[in-house]
């Protein structure tokens, strides 16, 4: 049975209420405001009837201290008053009254209005209850649109969402920059430090591209080591090869003092709307033409690709030359160790050293690194492979940046050392040999190496 308070300072309309209601309600009544509001705390009660006028602690200053406690405040509260001012109701509907019943008692009215806002409250908690399913159900479908939209691991958006955000863009007119970003030889780091360490990196190169973000960038991950980044509004050639150097730089600045500091860099291909594509599609495969092209030529650099071929023009040639040296000056890392190249890349260096050797008689040594088991077993597959890749990141750490080195075989790497002799050249392959095995996780791997000076007339045959 619902429970209804009644608090009155008259004990006749106490009696005259109780004996209306009682048949329908379980009525508790009281001539006191300061022990109604006790019991009202302790029990709350479906509903309450207040007198306005009562000595102490009235109708009004009840109902504000009930309003003010969140345990009770919903609780509908009709006034019983002998008074019709609009002044009063006015004020009284402002503290939170839901309805008044004029006294004497009309015993048809005073059910009437009972029943009415008993009703409406168990409508209005219906209606709230329901509304905040509703709510949640949104907010659940807000979510997972949310997350089916983001990668998980590094908080970036995903290919998908990336696509459609690029094409809207495009769509109405915009122009922009496609940045199609790849983290160099990041296989190394899964294979000799772990995933755990490998998913650290690519949160790393997320966090990085977050805070050179400037205004509305798209920046997406679209799996493995590969970022998209698009820049929009952009026309600028120097400020959108600006924008690219920056990456790099600052990538390699946060990784700088790690232990896979020496293996990573960043490789940038660059497809421009809408000269290079009027959709997602045309900019993603232009832009990932030209980062094939950084790939080809020794990675850590970006590439525009308008560039892969150069076309010059009889009104703007200084606009190309400033291009090409961007191209081919602007981004060598001379800061870092030993220059490593694939291997037909390489024989060209080698072909030019040698040219230079038979012409100068330069002091220039060659050694070649070899990989070999530590015990009476083959070597597996991949246990060479990390410990080629280590040798690699060793010969890069160790060297100067004027060396030169390629790896031979899948257990050899052969290195150009310049202007150097055999002692010296000894000493820095020993350095190389240290730095593998302080950081090699293979434990039955050796290396060996052994050196050669280049000699002029073999370097005549060679360089032909």
């Amino acid at each position: 049975m619902q429970e209804i308070v009644i608090v009155d300072d008259s004990q006749i309309y106490l009696k005259m209420a109780r004996k209306l209601l009682e048949e329908s309600y379980n009525v508790v009544a009281f001539q006191d405001g300061k022990l109604a509001l006790r019991y009202i705390k302790d029990n709350r009660p479906d509903l309450l009837l207040l007198d306005i006028n009562m000595p102490g602690m009235d109708g009004r200053d009840l109902l504000k201290l009930i309003r003010a406690d969140k345990r009770i405040a919903d609780i509908p509260a009709i006034f019983l008053t002998s008074e019709e001012s609009v002044s009063i109701e006015s004020e009284c509907f402002k503290i939170g009254a839901d309805d008044f019943i004029c006294k004497p008692f009309v015993p048809v009215v005073m059910k009437r209005r009972i029943e009415r806002t008993i009703e409406l409250y168990k409508l209005r908690k219906c209606l709230e209850k329901e509304l905040a399913s509703k709510q949640e159900e949104l907010d659940v479908l807000i979510h997972n649109q949310m997350m089916a939209d983001v990668d998980p691991l590094t908080g970036l958006y995903n290919r998908r969402h990336c696509e459609e955000q690029i094409n809207q863009l495009v769509a109405f007119g915009r122009e922009g920059a496609l940045f199609m970003i790849d983290l160099d030889n990041f296989k190394l780091v899964n294979d000799t430090y772990g995933h755990i360490e490998g998913d650290h990196v690519l949160k790393l190169f997320a966090k990085t591209l977050k805070n050179l973000a400037i205004d509305d960038e798209i920046i997406c991950r679209i799996g493995g080591d590969e970022f998209i980044l698009f820049y929009p509004d952009v026309k600028s050639r120097r400020k959108i090869s600006k924008f690219a150097a920056g990456i790099i730089d600052t990538f390699t600045s946060a990784i700088a003092g790690t232990p896979y500091e020496t293996m990573l860099s960043v490789s940038i291909g660059i497809s421009i709307c809408p000269g290079d594509g009027t959709n997602f599609e045309q900019l993603y495969a232009n832009a990932d033409k030209a980062l094939y092209c950084v790939k080809k030529r020794g990675k850590n650099n970006y590439q525009f690709f308008s560039d892969q071929s150069i076309r010059k023009s009889d009104t703007d040639t200084n606009c190309d030359i400033e291009d090409i040296r961007y191209i081919i000056e602007g981004r060598l890392n001379v800061n870092r160790g030993a220059y490593s190249l694939d291997y037909e890349d390489f024989k060209n260096v080698y072909a030019y050293i040698a040219r230079t050797v038979n012409r100068y008689k330069n002091n220039v040594q060659t050694v070649l690194f070899t990989l070999g088991s530590n015990c009476s077993r083959n070597l597996e597959v991949t246990e060479l492979e990390n410990a080629m890749n280590c040798l690699d990141s060793s010969v890069v750490a160790a060297l100067r940046t004027v060396d030169v080195g390629t790896k031979f075989s899948n257990s050899q790497y052969l290195v150009i050392l310049v202007d150097t002799d055999e002692k010296n050249a000894d000493m820095v392959a020993s350095r190389v040999v240290k730095e593998f095995y302080d950081s090699s996780k293979e434990e039955d791997v050796k290396v060996s190496y052994e050196i050669q000076t280049m000699q002029p007339k073999a370097c005549a045959v060679a360089a032909s």
